[in-house]
């Protein structure tokens, strides 16, 4: 499933807030006039970062599992760090659609990406 062409996406790439506390309880983000209760495990597959070594701002990634979501625009090109949580294994590839070249990352940090996909990532699909 793409998600090009709709005009509001289901997948999400949410600038999100930092756990700071090993709580498992709800965390609770107040967006006015919205309020949103998001638990740890709505975290997501992953978080991408936009410079070396998890600095500058990053997106929390959150989306259906096995499916292929193109990065958004403000994101396209732009990823030199990530974060794989929840014990997903994440596929990144250059292209949009999913197709040509892939980064596959298991759970964990990854302060640097290899040269070839440094801001070169266009989509992604975690299981």
């Amino acid at each position: 499933m793409s998600n090009s062409g709709l005009p509001f996406r289901p997948c999400v790439m949410m600038l999100t807030a930092i756990l700071t506390t090993a709580s498992l309880s709800p965390l609770t983000l107040a967006f006015s006039p919205l309020l949103q209760t998001y638990s740890p495990s709505d975290i997501g597959p992953a978080r991408i970062f936009a410079d070396d070594s998890f600095e500058a701002y990053s997106y929390n990634l959150r989306c259906q599992k096995n499916a292929c979501w193109n990065v958004t625009w403000d994101f396209n090109d732009l990823t030199s760090s990530i974060i794989v949580y929840n014990a997903n294994t994440c596929y990144f590839y250059v292209d949009e659609g999913c197709s040509e070249a892939n980064l596959a990352l298991n759970p964990g940090t990854y302060g640097t990406i290899p040269p070839e996909f440094n801001d070169a990532i266009s989509s992604y699909k975690c299981f």
